[in-house]
């Protein structure tokens, strides 16, 4: 069971606060000033009442400390920084545990010499108690610096947070609870509240305005820090045609795709779709690139060898687990959409039924989603995918989430397990650096991208002409899967209408590009006959005097695959 370092703090930051509340509400009316005592005694002037409000105000300021630190450190879990976020608690809890120790100990100093007024035997006890004030300086250091490189990799906590976090932090150094005894065993006596309202004003100003820099980096040219930057790639803009190139030649439509593995690895990811007028859809794009392929390797590299991943209907390189882990905590997490919102409140409402499928799979799996039963709660409403048995629906979510993998098929029908007993051990990354690598990886397989009206390339892009081969497209090729693109590239309005009305279609029901060498010159409707074995053409657009070239090598690839 997952443990929410975000509640643990809250716990903790109010448990601090009730107890010196409570303290305050049994100290009562204190008795009026007495005799005061010289040096030691003089501070409390043996009012036991300005004790209370002293340990009050610390223990305000350890808890909300406590607090900011439980928040920091759960959000850089969040993210993966989970030796950080470790270092973060560790910090705080070794120097909250010695701080109350030193506190406690104080107040039964405070207490005892303002009752008698005797400081000649309290000496040793003092210099104890000025030993853990150094001593928690160590570990309020460790957090001090741990925090600040957490809040480089964050911007979830607001800067007012970060700079009262921070100020808190600075507190044990630059005020001690108690002072360096002297030689009489008299000193001069502060609790760390009093010291942190009234004396660490500047202490405070330095820390804020200091993580404020951290916060947002602003560096001169000159700055040390500014030089180990990396220099960010020139931007390389080129011309629609040298943009048409490349974008042809980055997704390997250019006959330079050697193998399965290797060409998933190039394009980043396969899309997986259950309509197979003609072929699958992986199948489809792979064909493209590749020509006549045995289809069964997919299968291996997937089920045998686990060197491609299945995950929220794409095909993915293993090597991109440790990115897509950080998408599937994100999942968890998530309520920025309306479908994230439900798919938590839908686990949530069914945490019996989540218990059921994963103690299930424990014992049992891998299992089909027909092996299992509905346990779940709530009316028995249609889904429009799932139909009204909610166990589609849940072991869905919980691949989603990362719980459960998809490791096989049979029939057509997923094949489920935990996901840790299938996805190999390869690590996370932090969000931000998922998303960067992942935004990278897409940049790279589609060579160009629109920005402000000028195409920019990828700066390792081929722009060098492209083989003049012809060959139809998946609809959801890349290459025109972002219509807005592939129109403004290509000239080329394409839609995909399966879910149109037929009276409404302007072409068809399974459309197909066609491509021939670095233009995108018309399309067809092709639907494959299985008893037959014969591509059949419905319909045609546009120049089609290729179109025979493209589908004679489909033509032959469709025959050819196991049924």
């Amino acid at each position: 069971m997952a443990v929410s370092w975000e509640r643990w703090a809250w716990t903790a930051g109010i448990g601090f606060v009730v107890f010196a509340i409570l303290a305050f509400v049994v100290g009562g009316e204190t008795p009026g000033v007495g005799d005061p005592v010289e040096d030691v005694v003089s501070y409390y002037d043996g009012d036991r009442g300005q004790v209370l409000v002293s340990s009050f105000l610390f223990a305000l300021a350890l808890g909300f400390w406590i607090w900011f630190a439980g928040t920091l450190a759960n959000n850089l879990r969040e993210r993966g920084e989970g030796r950080v976020a470790s270092t973060i608690i560790a910090a705080v809890a070794a120097f909250a545990a010695l701080q109350l120790v030193g506190t406690a100990l104080n107040a039964v100093l405070a207490y005892s010499v303002a009752g008698s007024g005797d400081v000649g035997v309290t000496k040793a006890p003092f210099d104890l108690t000025w030993t853990i004030d150094v001593l928690a300086a160590v570990p309020s250091a460790v957090f001090f610096l741990a925090a600040s490189v957490g809040l480089r990799r964050t911007a979830m906590i607001p800067g007012w947070l970060s700079c009262a976090g921070l100020g808190v932090a600075c507190s044990s150094g630059c005020g001690s609870r108690t002072g360096r005894a002297t030689a009489s065993g008299r000193r001069r006596a502060s609790t760390s509240s009093s010291s942190f309202l009234c004396r660490c004003s500047g202490s405070w100003r330095r820390a804020s305005s200091w993580f404020g820099r951290c916060h947002r980096p602003k560096l001169a040219g000159g700055h040390p820090a500014a030089r180990m930057r990396p220099v960010p790639e020139p931007r390389r803009t080129v011309s629609i045609e040298d943009a048409r190139r490349i974008a042809v030649r980055a997704q390997l439509l250019d006959g330079s795709a050697r193998g399965v593995l290797s060409t998933v690895r190039r394009l980043g990811f396969l899309q997986l779709d259950p309509i197979a007028t003609v072929a699958p859809a992986q199948e489809l794009v792979l064909w493209s690139r590749l020509g006549a392929f045995d289809p069964r390797a997919l299968d291996r590299l997937l089920w045998r060898e686990r060197k491609l991943v299945e995950w929220n209907a794409f095909v993915w390189p293993v090597e991109t687990l440790p990115a897509l882990r950080a998408l599937m905590r994100r999942e968890r997490r998530s309520e920025r959409t309306g479908a994230e919102r439900w798919r938590r409140d839908f686990v949530r409402e069914n945490a019996g039924f989540r218990r059921y499928i994963l103690r299930e799979l424990d014992r049992r799996g891998p299992l089909l989603s027909r092996e299992l039963d509905d346990r779940s709660a709530g009316p028995r409403q249609r889904h429009r995918w799932y139909g009204a048995r909610k166990v589609g629906l849940m072991l869905a979510t919980l691949h989603l989430r990362g719980e459960l993998a998809i490791v096989g098929r049979q029939g057509g029908q997923r094949l489920w397990d935990r996901a840790e007993r299938w996805w190999p051990e390869n690590g996370t990354l932090p969000i931000a650096r998922a998303e960067a690598s992942l935004a990278e990886q897409r940049f790279r397989s589609l060579g160009v991208r629109l920005e402000r009206g000028e195409w920019v390339a990828h700066p390792e892009a081929d722009a060098s002409p492209v083989p003049d081969r012809a060959v139809v497209l998946s609809p959801f090729d890349r290459l025109v899967h972002d219509r807005a693109r592939a129109e403004a590239l290509f000239g080329f309005r394409y839609r995909l209408e399966m879910f149109v009305p037929a009276a409404k279609r302007e072409y068809g029901y399974y459309v197909l590009p066609l491509l021939a060498g670095d233009r995108i010159v018309g399309r067809v409707e092709p639907r494959f006959d299985r008893e037959t074995g014969e591509l059949e053409v419905l319909a045609a657009w546009g120049d089609t005097s290729r179109l025979d070239e493209a589908l004679d090598g489909l033509a032959g690839y469709l025959r050819s695959r196991p049924r």
